[in-house]
This record gives C-alpha cells, structure tokens and sequence, in this order.
C-alpha cells in the first residue's frame, strides 16, 4: 500500500473514517476516500485563500482608484488657483507700468515656483480673456508680442 504524496494528512483522515465506520481494518477503499477527503480539503482551502486575497486586492484597488481620483482632483484645483494668481499678477504689472508690457516682463512678474506649474502662455491666455478682478490684458493690434492694461468696465 502506497502512502503517496498526502501520506501523512490521509493516515488522520483515515484514523477518523476507521472510527466512523467501527473498524480497526484498513482497506484500499478506506485509504481512497482518506485521500480523497484531504484532496478535497486541500482544494477547498486553495480556494477559500483564493477568494480571500482576491477580495483584499479588490479592495487595494479601489483605495489606490480613490486616492488617484483624490489627488487629480487636488492638482487640478492647485493648477486653478495658481493660473488665477499668474494672470492677477500679470494684470497687476501692466496697470503699474501704464504702458504696454513684453512677455518676457509678464513672466518675470510672477513666481518662479508658480511658472513649474502652470505655462506662461496658459495664464496670459488666462489674463486676456475671461481676465481677473483688476482687470485684464489685451494683445497690442500691430505686435502680439505687447500687452496692456484694460480695466473691468
């Protein structure tokens, strides 16, 4: 009689079913339904472990989706306030210097840690049209280069 590879889990299996039965003997068909009975435990808990991690990872998933979605939303506000503050800044230069203005003096008006973050082009854009509270920029007629102050009528 072969032990085979679940020897040991099926000699307990096989005690238990001898005792069920009322018998010291141990038969072929004894020693079949010992292996099977750990075979089955065995895949049932495979399975059990399965759906077990499955659902951790489910859950993994969805808390990374969540705090992607958290911080797109987050930089996506940032990126909102930071043009509003460039364009503000930007329309504040032209009104001080009541003279039309370059972009290279539109860029330098505000901050550098400001310009990572959002294109100078983006907030000049931004300062043409719809413009800020103090006003806004318009694009000279003949060099588009050349900004000046408009106020909000």
């Amino acid at each position: 009689m072969a032990f085979g590879v679940n020897g040991g889990a099926a000699r307990s299996e096989l005690a238990l079913l001898s005792n069920l039965i009322g018998t010291d003997a141990v038969t072929t068909e004894l020693w079949q339904y010992a292996t099977a009975v750990v075979d089955v435990s065995r895949a049932v808990r495979t399975r059990v472990l399965e759906q077990h991690r499955a659902a951790l990872d489910a859950v993994r998933d969805e808390r990374t989706r969540h705090d992607v979605e958290r911080d797109a939303v987050k930089e996506q506000a940032r990126e909102q306030r930071v043009l509003i503050s460039m364009a503000g800044s930007m329309v504040k230069c032209a009104r001080v210097k009541a003279r039309p203005v370059t972009r290279s003096e539109l860029a330098h008006a505000t901050a550098s840690k400001h310009r990572n973050v959002v294109p100078i082009d983006d907030a000049i854009s931004f300062a043409v049209d719809p413009g800020t509270e103090y006003g806004r920029l318009k694009r000279h007629p003949d060099r588009h280069d050349l900004f000046k102050f408009v106020p909000n009528t």
